[in-house]
């Protein structure tokens, strides 16, 4: 049966290495930072701004009728991009999003590497607010996956 762990790994070696997401940030995490920290806040940081992907994964059960249930996994990806006078870091939050979406498409396909029946996206658009880290003005950029095993 396939775990939060199993699909960690596979996001791990298929996704968050690719080059086409370490050209735009190396800073990637896969367990919660907590924005309360300084000594995890650093963390975020590349050339001298807010540049992270966060990416949570857990597993639900979801009731389906008749006291059948299916196994759900859904893999939370917040993007920190701190904010700058002009807004083109918001553009590049979006555009970095769009980017990520195009490679889990393309890379993990239907079946996430055959670890999972299907995924689709989430249902609204993609969420793009304001948030503080210690003093600091991000953008965060949410998109939620959730796959069917």
């Amino acid at each position: 049966m396939t775990t939060s762990a199993a699909i960690d790994a596979v996001w791990l070696s298929t996704i968050w290495n690719s080059a086409t997401i370490q050209a735009l940030t190396t800073k990637i995490f896969q367990y919660d930072i907590i924005q309360d920290s300084e000594t995890e806040i650093v963390k975020f940081y590349q050339d001298g701004e807010v540049n992270a992907f966060m990416a949570l994964t857990s597993q639900s059960a979801k009731y389906i009728g008749a006291s059948v249930t299916s196994t759900e996994i859904q893999v939370a990806v917040d993007y920190f991009r701190q904010k700058d006078p002009s807004g083109a870091n918001w553009t590049a939050a979006r555009g970095n999003m769009e980017t990520l979406y195009n490679l889990v498409v393309s890379a993990l396909g239907t079946t996430w590497g055959s670890t999972v029946a299907f995924w689709v996206g989430q249902e609204k658009p993609l969420e793009i607010t304001e948030t503080d880290i210690k003093g600091v003005k991000c953008w965060r950029a949410r998109f939620v996956y959730t796959a069917t095993i």
